[in-house]
């Protein structure tokens, strides 16, 4: 949350946008490491040991943060932390059309995504008949895409407008989404065919994802440190409604989850098109938008 508010903060669009997706490959690389230097402390010490390094780290990093994280926000522009002034900042956000609709588009794809985590203990040991040790099948593909789609918006700031970026990213989910339905529309589950839309999936998704954050915050630029964490419990809200309600509705098929993806990525690309036709009407009615 704060991280997000700090990039937009101190840096323009196309810098901004390209720090928000290295913020994505490093948070793609950390399920990858964290289960090696888990290991390595399990190899060592007890594993309650674990606990207490994550109790040492987060101590660490708010150690550092207070010494040499400097406050981004300008003296004249800083808000007072009360409230009142909190309860108003919240309900101006949480009644705007225009951030329920930006937020949705992060937020449907994220549920995309956890929905596939979320029902790997049944769709892989029930449906493909994996093993706890060959949960990678599904991981790698998913890793990988969020890797090499975060590089790849990385690449694409600055060259192109996040309108044309973000459609460039649905491109790849409705790609992924409509092979996944086709598939098992005819055809038994089977690897790698039931897990390897997750690469493209997840690779238009970390494209699509600096753009919406971005122009989500453009929306209330003095108080961007809240709209994110509005944001972020936008999307929060939606991965504990798939992992408690969704998902155990439609794992018991490997179809219903295909369509249970596909229907978040429509709702999120109904999302942004919405945006787009509201933003387009107000600005012909003469009211200025972000």
């Amino acid at each position: 949350v704060v991280g997000r508010a700090i990039i937009r903060d101190l840096y323009s669009d196309a810098e901004a946008a390209r720090l928000l997706s290295m913020v994505t490959m490093i948070f793609s690389i950390a399920p990858a490491i964290a289960p090696v230097v888990g290991g390595w402390i399990v190899s060592f010490f007890d594993w309650r040991a674990i606990f207490l390094a994550l109790c040492v780290y987060t101590v660490a990093l708010g150690w550092f943060s207070w010494k040499h994280l400097p406050e981004t926000v300008p003296k004249e522009r800083r808000q007072p932390f009360n409230p009142r002034f909190l309860a108003q900042s919240y309900g101006a956000i949480f009644s705007s059309f225009l951030f329920h609709m930006k937020a949705g588009v992060v937020a449907f794809n994220f549920a995309g995504l956890f929905l596939y985590i979320s029902s790997a203990p049944v769709l892989l040991p029930e449906h493909l008949g994996l093993g706890p040790s060959q949960f990678a099948w599904l991981f790698v593909p998913t890793v990988s895409g969020i890797f090499l789609g975060a590089l790849a918006a990385n690449r694409m700031a600055g060259k192109m407008t996040f309108a044309r970026q973000i459609r460039v990213g649905f491109f790849f989910m409705l790609g992924a989404i409509t092979f996944n339905v086709a598939y098992h529309s005819f055809l038994p589950p089977a690897l790698p065919w039931s897990v390897a839309h997750m690469f493209f999936f997840t690779f238009g998704s970390s494209i699509i994802a600096p753009g919406a954050t971005l122009l989500a915050l453009d929306l209330f630029p003095h108080i961007r440190g809240t709209v994110a964490s509005c944001q972020s419990f936008v999307t929060t809200l939606m991965g504990a409604i798939v992992a408690g309600v969704i998902s155990p509705m439609l794992s018991h098929s490997v179809l219903a989850l295909a369509l249970g993806q596909a229907g978040f990525a429509l709702l999120a690309l109904a999302c942004w098109a919405t945006a787009r036709r509201y933003r387009r009407q107000k600005i012909r009615d003469g009211h200025p938008m972000p």
